[in-house]
């Protein structure tokens, strides 16, 4: 897949959010996408297509894929989460939004992901899990005491 021939098409399907388009070189390119505070989402068009929001990105060799996941951030049916513990970042993934996540589910979201060399420090002070949306509004924090681990 030459991802960089998807660009005119990209650039078509976001224009309501003003997408920029930054060249690189003939055959590769990042189009932004801001939303209100200024965040970016990055869409990097080379031999694969790469999605960048925040401290998470994920590589795509399929771009209806790609261009799904682009459309759940935009739409905010998908959001970050981010794992904290005693003041310090551990981890960074992406989930689907819910209306209300319980603590329960942050437990099994780090489980997910196999971060049980972790749990020790997470049995020690908890988590403090940030959800961040392409709709900053939407954000939230959800504090999970150490005794749910």
């Amino acid at each position: 897949m030459n991802a960089y021939d998807y660009k005119d098409e990209i650039l078509e399907k976001y224009k309501v959010f003003n997408p920029v388009f930054h060249p690189q070189n003939e055959d590769s390119c990042s189009i932004e996408i801001k939303n209100k505070s200024s965040d970016s989402l990055f869409i990097y068009l080379e031999d694969e297509i790469t999605i960048e929001f925040k401290d998470w990105h994920a590589h795509y060799s399929d771009y209806d894929d790609a261009i799904e996941n682009v459309d759940n951030f935009l739409n905010n049916r998908e959001c970050l989460i981010s794992i904290y513990s005693n003041d310090k970042y551990y981890f960074c993934g992406s989930t689907f939004n819910k209306d209300d996540y319980s603590k329960d589910e942050v437990v099994d979201f780090i489980k997910d992901f196999h971060l049980y060399s972790l749990v020790q420090i997470f049995k020690e002070y908890g988590v403090v899990a940030k959800l961040e949306y392409f709709d900053s509004t939407k954000d939230k924090e959800i504090v999970v005491e150490k005794e749910r681990f």
